[in-house]
């Protein structure tokens, strides 16, 4: 009984503490981009406190496994402070994991684009546009927002499956969670990768573009997300009947400080 209520108390208030774990890393030291690296060994290396840098705003680069060039860079992480963008990295990284762990695989594309080959926290320094950049940055953490519902919904799903390793998920229950985290990462990697072209284009029609989702024409970011809001309720029934009916299992809110 006492085991029932500890993990219902932790459903309910469990979120993702990503913000506390990038804080417990103690960041000593940050990377500068100037825009003139061909390889992101060659970043200014400052062994300071990131408060103090001057820094248009902030990044985690991500790259493809074995390589730091520019060319081999597939996405980023932007936002308009160090601690905002390894939140919203932790977090990625999480729901990754959560994939691996839960279906037995690494999600679609893992080779060319994962969260692995990462460099953080970079602060980017541009002398041009850098008024329009930040306006573009500033709008950022508005997406974070809506990704972040739906990881953190799979997150907390996947924690529900791991505290309850006695009982077997039926196949219509894995299938439908598999369909949900597999268009969610494609979803979220496709933002991260249109993102890195902040670092080149900072014009108006590139920020309608990232916000709007407009991924090569596919559609707008929140009719992407529109299924997997569908499915969530649906998601919601299916975990609560499989593993408690007395504990339904609550759709998470992003609680990070991108609000």
């Amino acid at each position: 009984m006492k085991k029932a209520v500890y993990l219902l108390l932790l459903l309910i208030n469990w979120t993702p503490s990503v913000l506390a774990q990038s804080e417990l890393l103690s960041v000593t030291h940050y990377y500068i981009d100037d825009g003139t690296a061909g390889n992101a060994e060659d970043f200014g290396r400052t062994a300071a406190d990131p408060r103090l840098a001057n820094a248009t705003f902030w990044q985690v680069q991500l790259y493809k496994e074995g390589s730091l060039e520019r060319d081999s860079a597939w996405g980023a992480i932007s936002g308009p402070d160090w601690k905002s963008v390894l939140d919203q990295y932790y977090r990625e990284l999480t729901f990754e994991q959560d994939y691996r762990k839960l279906f037995r695989q690494p999600p679609p594309q893992y080779q060319e684009r994962n969260y692995t080959n990462h460099v953080a926290p970079v602060a980017i320094r541009v002398k041009k546009k850098a008024r329009q950049y930040k306006e573009i940055v500033a709008q950022l953490p508005a997406v974070n927002t809506r990704l972040n519902n739906h990881i953190d919904f799979f997150v907390s799903a996947n924690k529900v499956v791991e505290d309850n390793p006695g009982i077997l998920m039926s196949g219509e229950l894995r299938n439908q969670l598999k369909n949900y985290a597999s268009e969610l990462m494609r979803i979220t990697k496709n933002f991260r990768n249109a993102e890195l072209g902040l670092l080149y284009n900072p014009n108006r029609l590139m920020m309608e573009n990232l916000i709007k989702g407009d991924y090569r024409g596919k559609g707008g970011l929140d009719e992407a997300l529109e299924p997997l809001k569908r499915m969530q309720p649906a998601l919601q029934q299916m975990l609560t009947r499989e593993f408690d009916p007395n504990r339904p299992i609550p759709v998470r809110r992003d609680t990070s400080n991108n609000e």
